[in-house]
């Protein structure tokens, strides 16, 4: 079931129950414990909507440090970015919010990825050419998907781009932490 169907059938549940308690509390009074049974029902809808919805978040967390605060911040950033893309792709905010969280995120990347290559070439990183291929590869995937994107498009790459986040940071650029924490 689509994030929006599950939307849109909790909002209607929770309407029925809204209804259900305002009509119970009239007619049968505060003292009746149906009424207060639906807004029961209505606080333990709300806090599992929360639930769900925290748990697809995505987010930063301290095993993704590569020990260099600069690199660090520009992750953290990079998922902010991610997940408010995410969000917009798979809650269907539309595609003007979807196109512009797209684009903050590719720019920021490209920011993150032109600082990351200064340094790489500063300190004469050895395992710079590689490391610069990761990340022409991630840009051209981002442009063929940008190609064809719809909203099919937008959450299938907002996943690569997670999973291809968390690999690169837990390898390549730990790697490239390492490195430089040695200079």
């Amino acid at each position: 079931m689509s994030p929006k169907l599950q939307s849109t059938l909790l909002a209607l549940s929770m309407l029925v129950l809204v209804t259900f308690a305002v009509i119970g509390f009239v007619l049968m009074g505060f003292a009746h414990p149906l009424p207060w049974f639906s807004v029961i029902l209505i606080v333990a809808c709300a806090y599992l909507q929360q639930r769900v919805t925290e748990s697809k978040r995505i987010r930063w967390d301290d095993s993704l440090s590569v020990g260099i605060a600069e690199i660090d911040n520009d992750h953290k950033r990079l998922f902010e970015l991610l997940d408010a893309f995410y969000t917009a792709a798979v809650y269907q905010k539309g595609e003007a919010f979807e196109q512009a969280a797209l684009k903050e995120l590719v720019d920021y990347t490209n920011e993150h990825f032109a600082r990351e290559e200064k340094e790489m070439d500063a300190h004469e990183y050895p395992d710079s050419v590689e490391h610069k291929r990761q990340h022409q590869e991630m840009r051209d995937k981002v442009a063929e998907v940008a190609v064809n994107y719809g909203s099919s498009s937008a959450e299938e790459l907002a996943i690569y781009l997670r999973d291809w986040l968390n690999n690169h940071i837990k390898k390549t650029d730990a790697d490239l932490g390492q490195f430089l924490n040695q200079r």
